[in-house]
């Protein structure tokens, strides 16, 4: 079952399903640590509220459920530049992170495919995104390369060429 995160007006959590809109009223770390017992080998936790905002993660949640499982722990909703992915693996003791945006931006904007990509017709909508102009593009190489050198272990392989 895929859990999703959202906190509510008063910034309690509950895992929701069905993307956030059907509640579940449980409590997302007596979920996490249940999951875990129950054989679980690691948790993608998504706050919905981060999600797409280029705001940067949601460290407490995740440090949270991080420092309560002993399964790896994958951070995703929020990241918009390579210090948000840093913040998260240090502060939010997450094992791995997934994004999205930070990447599909960079491949539009450097390779100029957002006038073919526009037939698919999601480029627009992105550019309207509330979080389009908070995310600063990057490929993962340079990302990477980043992460290397503030001391996070990853595998770092040098920048290769695209050609189309």
């Amino acid at each position: 079952m895929a859990v999703r995160i959202i906190a509510d007006s008063k910034g309690a959590y509950e895992a929701d399903t069905d993307n956030g809109r059907e509640r579940t009223g449980v409590d997302p770390f007596v979920w996490a640590v249940r999951a875990a017992e129950l054989g679980a080998g690691e948790l993608l936790v998504t706050s919905i509220d981060r999600e797409g905002t280029g705001k940067g993660f949601d460290v407490d949640l995740t440090s949270r459920i991080a420092d309560a499982v002993a399964i790896p722990v994958i951070a995703c909703g929020g990241a918009g530049q390579a210090e948000y992915v840093l913040q998260i693996l240090e502060q939010g003791h997450a094992d791995a992170v997934c994004l999205a945006s930070e990447l599909h931006y960079d491949v539009l904007r450097r390779y100029g495919l957002e006038h073919e990509a526009s037939s698919e017709g999601n480029v627009e909508s992105l550019k309207k995104a509330p979080g389009f102009s908070r995310v600063q593009s990057g490929s993962v190489p340079e990302l990477k390369g980043f992460l290397a050198k503030q001391g996070i272990a990853c595998r770092h392989h040098e920048a290769k060429t695209i050609h189309a």
